[in-house]
């Protein structure tokens, strides 16, 4: 599955499409990451839209769901998702240490 890696303010993202969904995921420390963090976040980005990953949080866009789906709004979403990172003081995890 195709790829497409990035960082935003200091947290690397990875964005992935696979059979209608696109996954949005933050590597982040998921040892600093508490049940009232990931609670949170779905009351912000809706209970089916923010899931846990092997190395952090995703947040998921399916097709069925958003039919309009914009870059600014994704920009927007990814910006206030790391901007709840910095907030929590939630450090992030190099996925370069991986390869």
């Amino acid at each position: 599955m195709p790829t497409l890696i990035g960082n935003i303010d200091g947290y690397p993202l990875r964005v992935e499409v696979e059979r209608g969904v696109l996954r949005i995921l933050a590597d982040v420390n998921k040892d600093q990451l508490e049940k009232r963090h990931m609670a949170k976040l779905k009351e912000i980005f809706g209970k089916k839209n923010v899931s846990y990953d092997w190395l952090g949080v995703a947040l998921i866009y399916r097709r069925s769901r958003r039919k309009d789906l914009l870059y600014s709004s994704v920009d927007k979403e990814i910006k206030q998702l790391v901007n709840f990172f910095n907030t929590e003081k939630i450090d992030s995890w190099d996925i370069g240490s991986l390869d």
